[in-house]
């Protein structure tokens, strides 16, 4: 089961870098869900979360955290290594 994120986000766009538990990746888009207001930051309910490599999550906006500096790191590596391999970042989703 996941745990509500500890270090929720502060704002809220598609692109931004965040994280969901350990894993690093992107916001890319919306899924089934709603805007509102959510710990005072106009936010949608249930973003779409993608990793470099093209996974992408359906997930409630509480469970992302803002990325933390270590993350930030893993994230750009694992983007130059999907690059230096000719694939597209983030199931072509940004």
């Amino acid at each position: 089961m996941r745990e509500i994120a500890k270090n929720p986000l502060k704002k809220y766009e598609k692109g931004l870098p965040c994280m969901l538990g350990e894993i690093v990746g992107r916001i890319v888009g919306e899924g089934e869900g709603s805007w509102g207001y959510i710990n005072d930051v106009h936010m949608f309910s249930i973003p779409l979360f993608a990793t470099p490599h093209g996974t992408v999550i359906e997930t409630g906006v509480l469970y992302l955290s803002e990325i933390t500096e270590e993350g930030m790191k893993k994230l750009e590596d694992y983007e130059k290594d999907v690059k230096t391999q000719g694939k597209e970042l983030y199931a072509g989703k940004l």
